[in-house]
């Protein structure tokens, strides 16, 4: 179905508010650390809401509605893994309350700090080169799901009579990173935070709307037999009964969520949040408030491929199976045909309103993923590749000149790239083949560095330099192995290698400290505590002394009442759900638990976290508005520091 006059006035006022909002940010914006990392004045709700935005991206969202139109429910009960271990890294402000006390505007600037001159060039140039890599294709996911959902017209056109293009994806792909671009060079990441949080407000409130049209519309006993129709060892509904499914079982959400602890902030895509709050307390709430819209935005995510496998298997609700498959017949690339099937089904599915909502949750998912993760890549290039190799720094104006340039640069090699990049696996994989440049030796090093005062930059250096010679690897064998096997796969998946990096890493990182010659870091210097505290990071908040349970859970003299019961009443959902998981997991192992039983798990599981997810956005949403507010206030009336731009003029 054709998107309605409607529909496209609910994506202009998206984009009319957004715009808004550039305009009326763009004057705080006046400094190098304003640009980079809004002069550290954001609170934990807009934080919350806004960091979101950016991890679901329209290719995750592309992503997840391919992992689930295969995997179903049963990757839903493995994804709690994650779900749980994110919470309580969150909770226990594991990495992300320490890196937030160094200061440091980048992680390669923190690996100057702990390591040296020279590993944040080395860091940071492989951090910027699998960035700009992992998010080649992003621009081409999103633009197919818009030609798809919004049935645009294709032209296919030959340029210099050697490369074959499709006029449309060129050009509304260039048009969709243009507006992007525009956004992040206004205002940098003070912009970048106030039209996130716009886009993260618009994507829930318009994603409940849609799930609360397919509950309605869909009986449950449809899901129930669609889903129910699997081969033995790729059950959608029981995850006991699942292991068959390709790359997305039981595996994957476990790699997953040793990465989370392994590798948490490790990926840059957002670096700029990292270094954004007003101070540590709210940088570790700002990840609770996140990584809480976490389950409820799964969800909602989750019930869209769902649905449509539903309707694609039951011809329910005059979706014809037929005319999907004739479309789908059109596009050779299988892996481009797995991209876009919800896709199309939906586009048959949904009434005008919520096909405008969803087109513009869409844009919204686009656009603050493009302009963030392009803010993060061009600022890392220039901060950590570029400035470290001066003998002086920057001034302010040639600074943010250099940043707009480097920005620039960015978006045009994702387009390039995704215009010219052959895609021949699933996004979840191309990913993690990518991702592990970096992931597969960065933890090690962001852990040692911030908890281990013994660690050296030897070890740095061979952590790192594993991940990447791994990767490479990968890479080769993606193309290498079918050709000399047959056309058959490369038996290890990306995720695998990603687990394969992630260990050999941090041994290796722990024999080169420990073998070679001895190193002690002055970690009160490096987290500014004691002597070198600086006033503006002051938290405390009651002179009370902490003790007994609120010691083993991290609740320090900077939580007030409120703080408090917001921490705690997060804590026992999760450790609720993590019982539910365990005793569960357990519990399947040793008794033979009937499909029917999971189904009635999953209908209860599907109607409670929605209601809890519509109660979610309604509180975050609240929260945020005032913390824009406080945060535009703030830039207003604060003093600019010239010297605050990332340069470090003494390191070990």
């Amino acid at each position: 179905m054709d998107l309605q006059l409607l529909d496209w006035v609910i994506v202009g006022s998206l984009l009319f508010c957004m715009g808004y909002a550039v305009r009326k940010t763009r004057k705080f914006s006046t400094g190098v650390a304003d640009f980079l990392v809004a002069n550290r004045c954001a609170d934990r709700y807009v934080l919350g809401v806004s960091q979101g935005i950016t991890n679901i991206g329209a290719i995750s969202v592309v992503g997840w509605f391919e992992l689930y139109y295969v995997a179903g429910f049963s990757a839903a009960w493995w994804f709690l893994v994650q779900f749980i271990v994110q919470i309580f890294v969150a909770l226990s402000g594991w990495v992300q309350y320490r890196y937030r006390q160094t200061r440091a505007m980048t992680l390669a600037q923190f690996f100057e700090m702990r390591y040296s001159r020279r590993f944040r060039i080395f860091s940071g140039f492989i951090i910027f080169l699998a960035g700009i890599l992992n998010m080649g294709i992003f621009p081409a996911v999103g633009t197919r799901f818009f030609i798809n959902f919004c049935n645009l017209p294709t032209y296919e056109v030959t340029l210099l009579g050697v490369l074959d293009i499709e006029l449309t994806h060129a050009v509304l792909m260039a048009v969709l990173l243009a507006i992007a671009l525009a956004f992040t060079f206004t205002g940098g990441l003070v912009t970048v935070i106030t039209t996130n949080f716009i886009q993260g407000t618009f994507f829930n409130v318009f994603l409940c709307a849609v799930s609360a049209f397919i509950f309605i519309k869909i009986p449950w006993s449809q899901f129930v037999t669609a889903l129910s129709q699997q081969p033995p060892g790729k059950s959608m509904l029981h995850p006991f009964q699942a292991a068959g499914t390709k790359d997305f079982n039981m595996w994957f959400f476990l790699i997953i969520g040793v990465q989370y602890i392994y590798g948490c902030m490790a990926w840059q895509g957002t670096q700029g949040y990292f270094a954004a709050a007003t101070n540590a307390h709210e940088a570790r709430m700002g990840q609770v408030m996140g990584f809480w819209r976490t389950l409820t935005q799964q969800l909602m995510i989750m019930i869209l491929p769902l649905a449509a496998f539903v309707l694609m298997h039951q011809g329910y609700w005059g979706v014809n199976a037929t005319s999907v498959n004739e479309q789908l017949s059109t596009i050779t690339n299988e892996t481009l045909q797995n991209q876009v099937t919800t896709t199309l089904i939906l586009n048959r599915f949904l009434p005008t309103i919520l096909m405008g909502g969803f087109c513009a949750v869409m844009l919204a998912a686009m656009i603050s993923t493009h302009q963030t993760y392009m803010h993060s890549w061009g600022s890392i290039f220039i901060q950590d590749v570029v400035m470290p190799f001066r003998d002086k720094p920057l001034d302010s104006q040639q600074h943010l000149r250099l940043l707009r340039w480097s920005i620039g640069g960015v978006g045009g090699f994702i387009y390039l790239f995704s215009l010219l990049w052959p895609q021949n696996q699933p996004i979840m994989m191309f990913m993690a083949l990518t991702g592990l440049m970096w992931l597969g030796g960065a933890g090690a090093s962001i852990i040692g560095g911030l908890y281990w005062k013994r660690g050296t930059t030897a070890a740095a250096y061979s952590s790192v330099g594993f991940g990447v010679a791994l990767s490479v690897f990968g890479f080769v064998m993606r193309f290498v192995w079918p050709e000399l096997h047959d056309g058959k796969e490369f038996p290890v998946n990306s995720q695998f290698l990603l687990l394969i990096g992630m260990v050999g890493a941090s041994v290796l990182y722990i024999l080169v400290s420990l073998l070679g010659k001895r190193h002690v870091h002055n970690m009160d210097k490096l987290l500014h505590r004691g002597e070198y505290a600086h006033p503006a990071d002051a938290t405390e908040v009651t002179d009370e002394q902490a003790g007994g349970l609120a010691t083993l859970l991290g609740l320090g003299k900077d939580f007030n009442l409120k703080d408090k019961i917001i921490f705690l009443s997060i804590t026992g959902w999760t450790i609720a759900w993590s019982l539910i998981f365990i005793l569960g997991s357990i519990y399947n192992v040793f008794f033979d638990v009937s499909t029917e039983l999971w189904t009635c798990f999953w209908h209860f599981y599907v109607w409670m976290i929605f209601i809890v997810g519509i109660g979610t956005t309604v509180w975050l949403t609240t929260g945020g508005i005032i913390d824009i507010k406080k945060m535009l206030h703030r830039l207003a009336v604060r003093e600019r520091d010239e010297h605050d731009d990332g340069w470090v003029e003494q390191h070990d």
